[in-house]
């Protein structure tokens, strides 16, 4: 089986202009692998192999050839959808996952990967926040359990107990379905000791559907579901001022997730010591350092892996550069600041190196570096 690891906008192995919007996932080529099995397995097309063998820097290759050890990069846009994965980018306590094919749970880790039908669960107190694959983001609340569906048609998420905070996203609970109805609808929905559901409204409208019925709620509006039976008339929030001040709250927090592409920036996390200015080396030394790494080796590349935090705990972006790519304090499409970045070289049959001690650097669309 091939490891797929799905990364955000900013994955490695952009080789192309008009490439860097573009998400990718990584696929680990094992032995036996060839193009033709890689294409039939996991792209909607296997006639788009050509783009992954462009994107790889591969030449045209008979489909039975077998391949290299490589990590292939591959857009996401051309794997088979259940082949896709979300992210776990914020967890907060306790949290834990479960395979779809397994039955331990363990302990979630940082930014990993949620294929269909993985479940996560929190614990009282805890968290957690998944970035799907377009990417919207929904948190699981504390005492929570979620079915995950990266990009599934019918809902996006079933939730088996607890509660979540959702936007652009298909809630299935028990017999009910809940629908975003407008662009703009943030709702709660939570599953009670019981199995009856309640639906919050905190802005725009979702349709709240089950035993055949749909009633539309409104912002400022909630409805209750029982158990096999029709949603209940939409009824005002009994707390609605409230409901406004958490979810402001909350968005505030997302949005901070988004401004650093899926990585944690929440209340709790400490961040490292900020670097002094005199430790803080310009953009354009960021390219002089890599290529000086390199003057022992054969390349093809690097990798650099930049951070807020010295300890690398919250990876912000993972590109990777060819030999003759430029690289400076707009190729990562960061906001303007202080970064952590460290570089592994990557050698000529795509094998990476270990990566060399981080340094801090400007980097970011400003051109003000102080």
């Amino acid at each position: 089986m091939l490891l797929l690891v799905f990364l955000w906008s900013t994955a490695p192995g952009v080789r192309a202009q008009g490439e860097a919007a573009q998400a990718f996932q990584n696929v680990t080529v094992r032995p036996g692998d060839t193009p033709g099995s890689i294409a039939k397995t996991y792209l909607k097309d296997p006639a788009a192999w050509a783009e992954v063998a462009r994107a790889n820097g591969l030449a045209a290759a008979n489909p039975a050839a077998p391949l290299p050890a490589m990590v292939l990069r591959v857009p996401v846009r051309l794997v088979r959808e259940e082949f896709q994965a979300a992210r776990l980018v914020y967890r907060l306590n306790n949290s834990f996952f479960r395979r779809k094919d397994g039955a331990q749970w363990v302990s979630t880790a940082d930014n990993m990967e949620l294929f269909r039908n993985d479940a996560v669960k929190t614990a009282p107190g805890g968290k957690a926040v998944v970035r799907f694959a377009d990417e919207e983001l929904m948190q699981i609340d504390s005492d929570s359990m979620a079915i995950i569906m990266p990009t599934a048609r019918d809902y996006h998420v079933e939730l088996k107990r607890g509660g979540v905070v959702a936007g652009n996203k298909r809630v299935m609970m028990g017999s009910a379905m809940v629908s975003p109805a407008t662009s703009d609808t943030v709702y709660t929905a939570a599953m009670r000791s019981d199995k009856s559901t309640l639906v919050q409204v905190y802005r725009g409208e979702a349709a709240v559907k089950s035993a055949g019925r749909t009633v539309q709620v409104s912002a400022g509006k909630a409805t209750q579901v029982k158990p096999g039976q029709a949603p209940a008339v939409p009824f005002d929030i009994p707390d609605l001022g409230g409901l406004k001040s958490w979810v402001s709250g909350f968005e505030s927090q997302l949005n901070a997730l988004k401004l650093r592409l899926g990585k944690p920036s929440l209340p709790g996390k400490v961040a490292a010591r900020p670097p002094a200015a005199a430790e803080v080396r310009e953009a354009a030394d960021l390219a002089k350092d890599a290529s000086a790494g390199a003057s022992m080796q054969a390349v093809m590349g690097h990798r650099v892996q930049c951070s807020r935090e010295a300890d690398f705990k919250s990876i912000i972006t993972d590109r990777f550069f060819e030999v003759d790519t430029p690289m400076g304090a707009d190729s990562f499409r960061l906001p303007f600041g202080q970064y952590w970045c460290r570089i592994a070289p990557v050698d000529l049959l795509g094998n990476q190196g270990p990566f060399r001690p981080a340094k801090a650097y400007y980097l970011g669309t400003s051109t003000q570096y102080r």
